[in-house]
């Protein structure tokens, strides 16, 4: 049998075999092969038939192939920021169909990334980046969508209560605090992230509401504020490096996986202990 060449049908001397190499603009996208009997051979006519196919079969993998170059990052192989967006739109028409269909948004953030980079250099901050994206991998369901939203900031959609999504956030936290990063060089580092958390619709009523309350709940994580609020914020009374929002709404945030609900007079109860990172404990509290 003659070789395949791309985008042409190769057949065997006896026409019943025939070899297909796919490509499109010099890439290679796979190779087809087809078989019939013996006493039914490929006539003039199934070939004439089978290079238009394998035509159309080309341009529509090569469109594959572009859609999933668009919405890819490139470093970390999760979805990127635009697909991020598409997501949530096809979240909320899910739950325009069907109210009890809610989700999840959470904003996830490597702390001190920068002096990662500046210490060690940028490939060096590319590894951990796609070693934190394969832990993130590991710790989502198949339904989950995980996509980096830009530079160390990565955004995951997921489907259901609220309470799943925290203990995903906690499982990350852990598994992340616990990971021990090898990069180039037999270089090791150790690094610790900060999740926000927020909820459809408990949190925002669209896209831009819902994302914005979980990329706050990220500042609040790492105690910083990113702007000034306009119903003022509260001071925790035993973390006082943490600034908790004053809403009118009820707002979750979520410090290295750890629930800090707040409302316009909040009354703070202990409910449990959880270890945050390798050198603090962190108490979880919620509002009455």
């Amino acid at each position: 049998m003659a070789q395949a060449s791309a985008g042409k049908p190769s057949f065997t001397a006896g026409a019943t075999i025939a070899t297909i190499a796919l490509s499109t603009h010099k890439v290679s996208l796979g190779l087809l092969c087809l078989e019939r009997q013996q006493t039914k051979p490929f006539r003039e006519l199934d070939k004439k038939l089978l290079a238009t196919v394998v035509e159309q079969i080309e341009i529509t993998l090569g469109n594959a192939r572009l859609y999933r170059l668009a919405i890819t990052d490139p470093l970390t192989g999760l979805y990127n920021k635009r697909y991020s967006e598409t997501a949530i739109t096809k979240f909320l028409d899910a739950h325009a169909d069907d109210h009890s269909r809610i989700f999840n948004v959470l904003m996830l953030d490597i702390d001190h990334f920068k002096e990662v980079n500046d210490t060690h250099g940028h490939p060096v901050g590319d590894e951990v980046l796609v070693r934190l994206a394969e832990l993130i991998r590991h710790h989502i369901r198949r339904d989950d969508v995980a996509c980096r939203y830009g530079g160390e900031e990565f955004i995951l959609l997921l489907p259901g209560e609220q309470a799943l999504a925290e203990q995903v956030a906690q499982r990350l936290c852990q598994a992340v605090a616990a990971h021990l990063f090898h990069c180039q060089g037999g270089l090791e580092l150790r690094i610790t992230i900060s999740v926000g958390v927020a909820n459809f619709p408990e949190h925002g009523q669209d896209a831009a509401t819902v994302t914005t309350a979980a990329d706050r709940a990220l500042y609040e994580a790492k105690g910083c504020q990113p702007q000034p609020l306009p119903n003022g914020h509260h001071q925790h009374p035993l973390l006082p490096g943490l600034m908790l929002t004053l809403a009118g709404a009820e707002q979750v945030v979520v410090c290295n996986s750890f629930q800090l609900p707040t409302s316009p007079s909040p009354t703070w109860a202990p409910t449990r202990y959880w270890r945050s990172s390798r050198n603090s404990t962190w108490r979880t509290w919620t509002a009455k």
